[in-house]
Protein backbone atom coordinates (compact mmCIF):
# COMPACT_ATOMS: atom_id res chain seq x y z
CA UNK A 1 0.00 0.00 0.00
CA UNK A 2 2.73 2.00 1.03
CA UNK A 3 4.84 1.76 -2.11
CA UNK A 4 1.26 2.69 -4.70
CA UNK A 5 0.97 6.00 -2.80
CA UNK A 6 4.57 6.81 -3.32
CA UNK A 7 4.42 6.20 -6.94
CA UNK A 8 0.96 7.96 -7.10
CA UNK A 9 2.30 11.34 -5.53
CA UNK A 10 5.76 10.81 -7.95
CA UNK A 11 3.99 10.85 -10.83
CA UNK A 12 1.93 13.37 -9.80
CA UNK A 13 4.60 15.84 -9.07
CA UNK A 14 6.53 14.30 -12.33
CA UNK A 15 3.52 15.21 -14.57
CA UNK A 16 3.11 18.83 -12.62
CA UNK A 17 6.94 19.85 -13.40
CA UNK A 18 6.58 18.52 -16.94
CA UNK A 19 3.31 21.22 -17.24
CA UNK A 20 5.17 23.81 -15.37
CA UNK A 21 8.27 23.40 -17.75
CA UNK A 22 6.06 23.55 -20.66
CA UNK A 23 4.49 26.67 -19.39
CA UNK A 24 7.54 28.06 -18.45
CA UNK A 25 9.63 27.22 -21.80
CA UNK A 26 6.39 29.43 -23.75
CA UNK A 27 6.47 32.17 -21.35
CA UNK A 28 9.72 33.12 -21.92
CA UNK A 29 9.56 32.48 -26.18
CA UNK A 30 6.70 34.94 -25.97
CA UNK A 31 7.58 37.47 -28.52
CA UNK A 32 7.26 41.05 -26.33
CA UNK A 33 6.96 43.13 -29.39
CA UNK A 34 4.82 41.47 -32.03
CA UNK A 35 4.80 43.49 -35.58
CA UNK A 36 1.81 45.54 -36.11
CA UNK A 37 -0.25 43.74 -38.49
CA UNK A 38 -3.41 46.69 -38.50
CA UNK A 39 -4.00 48.54 -41.82
CA UNK A 40 -4.17 52.00 -41.85
CA UNK A 41 -6.52 53.97 -43.59
CA UNK A 42 -5.37 57.75 -44.90
CA UNK A 43 -7.61 60.41 -45.00
CA UNK A 44 -7.77 64.00 -46.60
CA UNK A 45 -11.15 64.93 -45.80
CA UNK A 46 -12.00 67.98 -47.66
CA UNK A 47 -15.80 69.90 -46.73
CA UNK A 48 -17.10 71.90 -49.43
CA UNK A 49 -20.06 74.04 -47.74
CA UNK A 50 -22.95 74.49 -50.68
CA UNK A 51 -24.70 77.73 -50.73
CA UNK A 52 -28.13 77.42 -49.67
CA UNK A 53 -30.92 80.12 -49.01
CA UNK A 54 -31.86 81.21 -45.97
CA UNK A 55 -34.80 78.78 -44.75
CA UNK A 56 -36.68 80.72 -42.23
CA UNK A 57 -36.20 78.44 -39.59
CA UNK A 58 -33.79 76.42 -40.83
CA UNK A 59 -31.09 78.70 -41.33
CA UNK A 60 -28.61 76.82 -38.17
CA UNK A 61 -27.96 74.26 -40.70
CA UNK A 62 -25.65 73.57 -43.68
CA UNK A 63 -25.08 71.21 -46.56
CA UNK A 64 -21.36 69.83 -47.48
CA UNK A 65 -19.71 68.00 -50.01
CA UNK A 66 -17.19 65.55 -49.65
CA UNK A 67 -14.57 65.29 -51.65
CA UNK A 68 -10.86 62.81 -50.32
CA UNK A 69 -7.97 64.81 -50.57
CA UNK A 70 -7.06 67.96 -51.39
CA UNK A 71 -9.82 68.76 -54.23
CA UNK A 72 -11.76 71.61 -54.37
CA UNK A 73 -13.48 70.41 -57.53
CA UNK A 74 -17.20 70.98 -57.39
CA UNK A 75 -17.84 69.21 -60.34
CA UNK A 76 -21.01 66.82 -59.96
CA UNK A 77 -20.10 63.48 -62.14
CA UNK A 78 -21.80 60.67 -59.71
CA UNK A 79 -24.24 59.59 -57.79
CA UNK A 80 -25.48 61.26 -55.27
CA UNK A 81 -25.39 59.92 -51.77
CA UNK A 82 -26.77 62.08 -48.96
CA UNK A 83 -25.02 61.38 -45.43
CA UNK A 84 -27.24 61.98 -42.44
CA UNK A 85 -25.74 61.51 -38.78
CA UNK A 86 -27.41 60.68 -35.95
CA UNK A 87 -28.42 61.92 -32.40
CA UNK A 88 -25.58 64.43 -31.82
CA UNK A 89 -23.32 63.37 -34.47
CA UNK A 90 -21.24 65.74 -36.60
CA UNK A 91 -20.94 66.04 -40.34
CA UNK A 92 -17.59 65.03 -40.11
CA UNK A 93 -18.13 61.58 -39.63
CA UNK A 94 -18.65 61.13 -43.41
CA UNK A 95 -14.93 60.60 -43.83
CA UNK A 96 -14.78 57.24 -42.91
CA UNK A 97 -17.46 56.51 -45.65
CA UNK A 98 -15.65 59.00 -48.05
CA UNK A 99 -12.45 57.63 -48.35
CA UNK A 100 -13.65 53.83 -48.77
CA UNK A 101 -16.06 54.99 -51.81
CA UNK A 102 -12.65 56.97 -53.02
CA UNK A 103 -10.35 53.80 -52.25
CA UNK A 104 -12.83 51.54 -54.31
CA UNK A 105 -13.27 54.09 -57.43
CA UNK A 106 -17.18 54.35 -57.12
CA UNK A 107 -18.09 57.42 -58.50
CA UNK A 108 -20.24 58.91 -55.70
CA UNK A 109 -20.90 62.48 -55.10
CA UNK A 110 -21.51 61.99 -51.07
CA UNK A 111 -22.99 64.99 -49.32
CA UNK A 112 -23.51 65.49 -45.64
CA UNK A 113 -25.60 67.43 -43.30
CA UNK A 114 -24.72 69.75 -40.31
CA UNK A 115 -27.25 69.92 -37.42
CA UNK A 116 -24.28 71.05 -35.11
CA UNK A 117 -24.53 68.27 -33.12
CA UNK A 118 -27.58 68.94 -31.57
CA UNK A 119 -29.44 66.18 -29.64
CA UNK A 120 -32.55 65.43 -31.39
CA UNK A 121 -33.05 62.28 -30.10
CA UNK A 122 -35.01 64.50 -27.33
CA UNK A 123 -36.55 67.26 -28.45
CA UNK A 124 -39.54 66.65 -31.00
CA UNK A 125 -38.94 69.80 -32.78
CA UNK A 126 -35.44 69.29 -33.73
CA UNK A 127 -35.79 66.16 -35.05
CA UNK A 128 -38.91 67.52 -37.33
CA UNK A 129 -36.70 71.39 -37.52
CA UNK A 130 -33.95 68.36 -39.12
CA UNK A 131 -36.27 66.09 -41.08
CA UNK A 132 -37.50 69.66 -42.65
CA UNK A 133 -33.66 70.67 -43.58
CA UNK A 134 -33.17 67.05 -44.88
CA UNK A 135 -35.97 67.17 -47.19
CA UNK A 136 -34.62 70.63 -48.31
CA UNK A 137 -31.63 69.07 -49.21
CA UNK A 138 -32.55 66.45 -51.40
CA UNK A 139 -34.67 68.45 -53.57
CA UNK A 140 -31.09 71.13 -53.60
CA UNK A 141 -29.33 67.92 -54.37
CA UNK A 142 -31.48 66.81 -57.11
CA UNK A 143 -31.38 69.93 -58.90
CA UNK A 144 -27.75 69.62 -59.30
CA UNK A 145 -28.18 66.14 -61.30
CA UNK A 146 -30.80 68.23 -63.48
Amino acid sequence: MQISKIIFVLVVICISLLIWIFGLHNFLNIDLHERNQCLMSWMNPNYIKIPLKKHPYLYKYSLYLYREGYSYNTKLTGIPLLFVHGNGGSFKQVRSLGVALAKMKIPIDVFAVDFNEELSGLHGRLLWDQAEFVNYCIKKILKFYR
